[in-house]
């Protein structure tokens, strides 16, 4: 809850100062009065704050049950990496940096040990311990964010087929309507140089040839409905648009770990345990931030 509050909190103010500094340039340009600006300050804070207080509840929520399954894949990804890995890269893989930084600490003030080389080994250290929960971070969001790519094509095929249905229902009802006024105007007109008017009742060829619109309106309408595919036409863009994204997240979170890594390096020299957990926080903040679509 703390950290959902303290980003929405964050958030609030970065938009905020975004926000002034657009009035403020119409101020400038002389598009707005100060009287103006403060009035469109006041009514953005009490709009955007308020709508930030009702998303939290959902933040949380979202947050707790993001906490469990990161737990659990954490446990999962230890559970293969121990079958398949030495157990030499177990022990990095799963050391205690908090615990880890303590000792060393100490270590130094006993003189048992000097203090150069500290700073790297702290980033070694978080960098390792670190990569287990910021893959099972990765793939939390990459499943997100698939499931998104599902949604969405899902939807638009939906959407598709029902505008093909609607189009196809149009065109049936403009075909009844032709063929009803057809055949009333054919009842009433009767050619009188036609030689068989009793076997003439359908009114003459008219539509004999089925190039007209009152033989078949739906028949291409009908082929191009069974051979319809929602994936055909921009699918290329949208697994485009996927890969991007992915590769994108990829990246963005090894920075992420890199910038924990050096906050929590930094962190231990300040002070070791309680500084190293605050500086991976602030480091995979601070790489968010900078990240930030």
């Amino acid at each position: 809850m703390v950290v959902q509050g303290s980003q929405i909190f964050t958030g609030y103010l970065t938009d905020q100062l975004q926000h002034e500094s657009k009035l403020e340039q119409d101020l400038t340009d002389g598009k707005i009065s100060q009287f103006e600006l403060e009035i469109r300050n006041n009514q953005w804070e009490e709009v955007e704050w308020d709508k930030r207080l009702q998303s939290l509840p959902g933040k949380i929520r979202t947050a707790l049950v993001k906490y469990h399954v990161l737990m659990l894949l954490m446990r999962f990804y230890e559970k293969v990496i121990g079958i398949m890995a030495e157990r030499a890269l177990m022990e990095k893989l799963t050391k205690d940096a908090f615990k880890s930084a303590v000792r060393e600490s100490r270590k130094i003030d006993a003189g048992e040990r000097k203090a150069d080389g500290y700073a790297k080994e702290m980033f070694d250290t978080c960098l390792y311990s670190n990569m287990i929960s910021f893959m099972a971070d990765y793939s939390i969001q990459q499943g997100f964010l698939a499931y998104g790519y599902y949604l969405y094509i899902r939807n638009a095929k939906k959407e598709k087929k029902f505008d093909v249905f609607k189009s196809k229902e149009d065109l049936h009802s403009l075909s009844l309507d032709y063929e009803l006024n057809d055949g009333v105007e054919d009842d009433l007109f009767v050619d009188p140089n036609q030689d068989n008017i009793v076997a003439s009742g359908d009114g003459g060829d008219g539509d004999s040839d089925g190039d007209e619109p009152g033989e078949n309106p739906t028949k291409h309408d009908s082929s191009a409905l069974s051979s319809f595919n929602p994936d055909k036409s921009g699918s290329g863009g949208i697994i485009f648009s996927f890969v991007y994204k992915s590769s994108n997240l990829i990246i963005t979170r090894a920075i992420g770990l890199f910038m924990a890594s050096i906050g929590g390096a930094f962190g231990s020299t300040i002070r070791p345990g309680w500084g190293t957990l605050f500086g991976v926080q602030i480091g995979d903040a601070i790489a968010s931030t900078l990240l930030d679509d």
